[in-house]
């Protein structure tokens, strides 16, 4: 059923993946946010949040597909 106004759950809307996400922090022993891992006054310190936080979400995709891996 394709009906554009039917309500939707939220497990659907999540499932569809009908939304975008940003990774700001990840557990770590120091507690720290992705931004405060990397001295701000360095030139690439953006361009190193951006990559760090691109391999967090590749590793989160790695063990949550490990799962379904027989």
């Amino acid at each position: 059923e394709n009906n554009d106004m039917a309500p939707m759950t939220w497990a659907a809307l999540f499932e569809s993946r009908f939304f975008s996400s940003v990774i700001y922090k990840s557990s770590n022993v120091l507690d720290l946010r992705v931004k405060d891992m990397f001295d701000a006054s360095k030139e690439n310190s953006n361009i190193d949040i951006l990559l760090e936080s691109k391999k967090i979400k590749a590793e989160l995709f790695n063990f949550e597909h490990d799962f379904w891996t027989y």
